[in-house]
């Protein structure tokens, strides 16, 4: 429907008193000087409003036209933007947005009385949105409803998809969806993961931990695992309760990296948490069983969700490293969260490599050193060499690890890897089997090898019989790898 139009030519009637177009061209003072002291003629008065108001009223029929009113009010900057709205059909251009971060509200020249599919708009948000559902309405004087706004396919936005203050953002009101349409999120509208995924910091209270909930949009594997197939889900886990009581296999005043993954229950994404420490298999390439979260939710090989689940595809969101001095009890927050992907999801952690025996330690004497540390690099150890009490791995953060290396001796012997162990001058083969890694007995060559859980805190030490050691031969070496 167009819309009114106030302006009108002056002087454009058949026969009116104005001057051919020739004859005012000829009128070059007048035009570069304008009307000086004086009476002015009627004719040449005629003339200059019938040029300027006859292009005014073009312009403001071009604005009606487009179905805005071309209002006689003065405000010229209200008619420019009248003109650039009819010239780009369809567009509305609003000034910085006012309410929230996550309720915005525009401040349009020329605000709707209602929404009309493909309703579109250009405005300046206020922050970056701090949430998935964020609102819009184009003025927040006129009844009309905030409406979430979406991007692509009906998609909830990530944070921060509104980059932050006064970036624009284009808008299109879609009628079937009934929710505004984001057109340039910072996202962009894929629907695989980004790069890292976003995992909320857990919570504690009341001796409780909660983990929050986050939108997701993730790609998992078939639960059947001779399908190859993949299934994106979208969604937004509910928040997942440690019960207070429930250690998840950790350790007083020991520091515990804990997982957090997303299962697919037919379409329905649930979060589940799982101790590092445990050294299950989270490659994303199976399935997995939980076991419902309870107060004696107590071990770190096991995963924990709300409701215990079977054969499950999952996918692993991130990490967080924490500790209580009385695992159970939940009380100190996270010292590290990560969210999956990017580099955070590149192995090996940390890496050790030692070359060529140097004997033993004086007092723990079956406790064997090493001359050079040829790599030493991550966070997850130290390595330490002492002349008195050999060389010690002293774990610093929990996980996987692996421990690969050949011992080269002067004689058949026994040698292989001790943990924790209070005998450093017992021969190998007379420890307790819980001080025992790795053990071999062979002639002149030891293999080492263990893979397998650790804990913060946990002492390694490549332990003997005490047969000589060849400090000569270079194929001596040790390798130590953390690989989840």
């Amino acid at each position: 429907m167009p819309g009114t139009n106030d302006y009108k030519a002056f002087a454009g009637g058949v026969g009116a008193n104005t001057l051919t177009p020739a004859a005012y061209a000829l009128l070059t003072a007048l035009i570069s000087q304008g009307f000086q002291t004086g009476v002015a003629s009627s004719q040449q008065v005629n003339t200059v409003l019938r040029q300027s108001t006859t292009i005014a009223a073009a312009i403001a029929t071009l604005i009606a036209a487009s179905g805005i009113n071309a209002v006689d009010n003065g405000d010229a900057a209200a008619n420019a933007y009248n003109v650039a709205l009819a010239t780009n059909p369809g567009i509305q251009y609003g000034a910085l947005c006012t309410g929230t971060a996550d309720a915005l509200i525009a401040a349009l020249p020329t605000p709707p009385v209602t929404l009309v599919d493909g309703y579109t708009v250009i405005v300046e948000a206020a922050a970056a949105n701090a949430t998935s559902t964020p609102t819009f309405t184009p003025n927040g004087t006129l009844p009309i409803a905030p409406k979430q706004i979406v991007k692509g396919n009906n998609l909830p936005l990530q944070l921060t998809d509104i980059p932050g203050a006064q970036s624009r953002i284009l808008l299109v009101y879609d009628l079937s969806l009934d929710k505004w349409v984001l057109l340039n999120p910072a996202r962009g509208v894929s629907a695989s993961s980004p790069q890292i995924a976003p995992l909320p910091a857990p919570t504690v209270a009341s001796n409780a931990l909660t983990i929050p909930s986050a939108f997701y949009s993730l790609d998992f594997r078939n639960a059947t695992l001779a399908t190859g197939g993949a299934t994106n889900v979208q969604g937004t886990p509910a928040a997942l309760v440690v019960t207070a009581g429930a250690t998840l296999g950790m350790t007083n005043n020991k520091v515990a990296r804990i997982a957090v993954v997303v299962l697919n229950n037919g379409g329905v994404l649930e979060y589940a948490v799982n101790n590092w420490a445990g050294g299950n298999d989270l490659s994303e390439t199976g399935v997995i069983s939980t076991t419902a979260m309870s107060a004696v939710a107590n071990a770190a090989n096991v995963f924990y969700s709300q409701t215990a689940r079977v054969n499950l595809p999952y996918r692993l969101v991130g990490y967080f490293d924490i500790v209580q001095v009385t695992a159970g009890q939940w009380i100190t927050l996270a010292s590290l969260v990560q969210g999956a992907g990017g580099q955070a999801g590149l192995l090996p952690h940390s890496w050790l490599r030692l070359s060529i025996l140097n004997g033993y330690g004086s007092a723990s004497n079956k406790i064997a050193r090493w001359l050079n540390i040829v790599q030493n690099t991550g966070d997850d150890w130290t390595y330490t060499d002492s002349a008195t009490l050999g060389g010690s791995i002293t774990i610093l953060r929990p996980g996987t690890f692996t421990f690969t290396g050949t011992l080269v001796l002067n004689a058949a012997g026994e040698a292989g890897l001790s943990l924790n162990t209070a005998n450093p001058t017992v021969a190998i083969g007379s420890l307790p089997a819980n001080e025992i890694l790795s053990y071999d007995n062979s002639a002149g060559y030891i293999k080492v090898n263990f893979m397998g859980p650790l804990q913060t805190g946990d002492v390694v030490r490549v332990h003997t019989g005490g047969a000589a050691l060849n400090g000569s031969f270079i194929a001596s070496l040790l390798n130590v790898a953390r690989i989840g």
